[in-house]
């Protein structure tokens, strides 16, 4: 194998593992936002509006605080997947789990928000609607984790789309979108932390066939 294909493996995983740390401590920050007051959050809200002569209560300095604690949350997670990722099994456990979480966790997230909380401006479909789903999309990435996925490239990425489009609108508040176009960033980042598994994936499996073709030779 080259350097520019071990290199290149090597961003994929560091790729995959850094949106899956960024999209986790997202929403483990929106949880907690919503289900717990943070004197370190106001603060640094504070601080913030200040700084940039802003009201105190701007939601400017809101908005940076809850990201700017999301990124330091993020960059701990994605330390601690480099450490297990430094062993074998760690790095198969990884491979494994990091795909389902991805596609599952923004729904599961506003599935227990909305359990806590449920603002009758917020659509709320049947959540035996939302479970088969959410069941669906398990299942399929589970089939592209067994080699098993029959479709194209292009329909998956679709089929994405269309996952996290749908979670999304929920997140935004469906008709009341304009109220809170910020929660974009959620279905977004899941999405491409989505995509850069299955990119990561693919790049080992590619990897794996090229190694047994040369050893063939």
């Amino acid at each position: 194998m080259g350097k520019n294909s071990l290199s290149q493996t090597g961003y994929d995983t560091r790729t995959n593992e850094f949106l899956f740390s960024l999209n986790i401590a997202l929403l483990v920050r929106l949880v907690n936002a919503r289900t717990s007051f943070s004197n370190l959050e106001s603060r640094l809200q504070w601080r913030i509006n200040r700084t940039f002569g802003l009201n105190l209560h701007s939601y400017v300095g809101a908005y940076a605080a809850f990201l700017v604690l999301a990124i330091v949350l993020a960059v701990c997670i994605f330390a601690f997947l480099r450490l297990c990722s430094a062993s074998l099994l760690g790095a198969k456990v990884l491979r494994s789990v990091a795909g389902i979480i991805s596609v599952a966790a923004l729904p599961i997230c506003w599935l227990y928000l909305t359990r806590l909380y449920s603002p009758p401006v917020l659509p709320n479909p049947p959540h035996v609607m939302l479970l088969m789903e959410l069941g669906g999309a398990i299942v399929c990435t589970a089939l592209y984790l067994l080699v098993k996925w029959p479709l194209p490239v292009w329909s998956s990425v679709l089929l994405l789309i269309l996952h996290f489009g749908f979670w999304g609108w929920l997140f935004v508040g469906g008709p009341y979108f304009w109220r809170a176009p910020e929660q974009l960033v959620f279905p977004v980042v899941s999405l491409c932390a989505c995509i850069a598994w299955a990119t990561y994936m693919a790049q080992q499996r590619s990897t794996v066939t090229t190694s047994a073709g040369s050893d063939r030779e």
